[in-house]
């Protein structure tokens, strides 16, 4: 497993045990008197009763108060919804401050996810050694969680020597006390050979047992290697049945597999379920899901669910802000191409909105755009831009439109030798107008390309070979391409 993969799989593993909703049981603290402990109720009431990122705003609020009003578990969960990015705000630095509150009024988990934004550096500079310290405090004093995240750093070498035997140690004493995170990432341990020898079968029994204890990631995982068959005999129904456990449990990623698997399926009568279910991701924050909602709208299903071009806009205005660069790119398409109102200045921020999140697509599109000067102003050095990122992703299409900017004379971005080189990559792979750009270039030869006719032919017979019959000698009478003509 390759070293940026491999960190990946850690953090995520750090960030799945502290995502952890229904974390308001405990007892008031001792300091809470001082406020009023009905609106400390109210509040955690709103929070646990919250679905959707604007709810969870709303319970943000309420909570910050009764934390000003030294509410420990008021802070904790400010801090919380801030930190597991459950409503719109990112304010990591607020997410940070509500910790140590927490921590410091005697809320143990307050320390814990004080020392997880220490981890990754998140509202506050990145500390894994000092984090390492306060994780051990907790875990040798009996909060399992601690002992998961510590055994997390032992396994990536973060803050600690690296020692993978006693990660898997401190993530199996977690498990073995009944801490369902610890459970869940010695399954995944186990299921990738992280710091163990791999063992599907293990794993599943880890991520199931999790699973069963509401970690609705545990489920998740458990049902793709039971849906994909990774290392374990495939079992749809077993799959479908785990990723139902995991949306139950307000895990919306498992809510969109549960629906995309009834779609799958191909029977009417799981249309409608299905549908159900991809709502249900959408609004608990799985831009997928969103996404997927916003194709359905878009296209139809069968007889059964009708296209609406409005909720398939909506879905995908909601992907698109939550990061899904596929659904600002369908979005800005949908502007200039379906919806009955065409609106390119609304489609242009949706394609650079997709072109900043690494939709190639979105990039391309708005090249062409900048070029038209349509929803825009013309403006062909950003349009360059646009076609290169494309073209270094790999968008063949942009890597021609690049070379044929090059080639405007009546631009400043004016490049005989910069088109060839755009273009000469395309020619080799076969795109027949590539090398017929390349072969009236050499033809002419002009700025900063000199006139070469040999080369030029060379490019015209790859044209015509690849395709470009106007470049055939034949189609004016002068022979086969690469074949003098016989004098008579």
């Amino acid at each position: 497993m390759k070293s940026k993969t491999l960190f990946t799989l850690l953090t995520a593993m750090l960030l799945i045990a502290s995502c952890r909703r229904n974390e308001t049981h405990g007892s008031v603290s001792k300091k809470d008197g001082s406020t009023s402990k009905s609106d400390t109720v109210k509040a955690i009431t709103m929070y646990e009763q919250a679905q959707s990122p604007r709810q969870f705003a709303r319970a943000l609020k309420l909570l910050e108060k009764s934390c000003a009003k030294n509410s420990a578990r008021a802070c904790y969960l400010a801090g919380k919804i801030i930190k597991d990015r459950l409503s719109v705000s990112k304010d990591d630095s607020k997410a940070y401050e509500f910790m140590e509150k927490a921590c410091s009024l005697g809320e143990k988990r307050g320390c814990i996810a004080k020392a997880d934004l220490m981890v990754m550096g998140r509202g506050t500079a990145k500390n894994p050694a000092q984090a390492a310290s306060i994780y051990k405090k907790y875990c040798d004093t009996g909060v399992h969680l601690a002992c998961n995240n510590l055994g997390f750093l032992y396994l990536s070498g973060m803050g600690v020597d690296k020692n993978p035997e006693k990660g898997i140690q401190l993530l199996k004493k977690a498990c073995d006390a009944g801490d369902p995170d610890g459970c869940m990432n010695l399954g995944i341990a186990y299921q990738t050979g992280m710091g163990v020898k791999q063992n599907p079968n293990l794993a599943i029994r880890l991520l199931t047992k999790a699973c069963n204890e509401g970690r609705g990631a545990a489920c998740r995982r458990a049902a793709s290697m039971l849906e994909l068959g990774q290392e374990v005999p495939p079992s749809p129904n077993k799959a479908l049945e785990l990723y139902k456990k995991g949306c139950d449990a307000k895990d919306g990623r498992s809510c969109t597999a549960y629906a995309t698997m009834l779609l799958r399926s191909k029977k009417p009568k799981d249309a409608p379920r299905a549908l159900k279910f991809m709502e249900k991701a959408c609004s608990l924050g799985s831009k997928n899901g969103c996404f997927s909602l916003g194709v359905i709208y878009q296209e139809g299903l069968s007889s059964i669910i009708k296209k609406d071009l409005k909720k398939a806009a909506l879905y995908y205005s909601k992907a698109c802000h939550s990061g899904q660069p596929a659904a600002c790119n369908n979005l800005g398409r949908m502007y200039l191409e379906v919806m009955p109102r065409k609106d390119p200045k609304q489609a242009v921020h949706y394609l650079e909105l997709a072109c900043l999140k690494g939709a190639v697509l979105g990039c391309a599109k708005l090249g062409d755009l900048l070029v038209q000067g349509y929803g825009t102003s013309r403006d062909l050095s950003k349009a360059l831009d646009m076609y290169t990122r494309a073209c270094k992703a790999g968008h063949k299409s942009s890597c021609l439109s690049m070379g044929k900017l090059y080639m405007n004379r009546s631009s400043s971005l004016y490049s005989p030798r910069k088109a060839v080189k755009a273009l000469d990559p395309l020619c080799s792979d076969g795109n027949a107008d590539a090398c017929h750009q390349i072969y009236l270039l050499y033809r002419t030869g002009e700025k900063n390309l000199a006139k070469d006719e040999h080369k030029a032919n060379q490019y015209r017979d790859l044209a015509c070979r690849y395709g470009y019959k106007a470049d055939c000698p034949e189609a004016s009478g002068k022979g086969k391409p690469g074949v003098k003509n016989k004098k008579i």
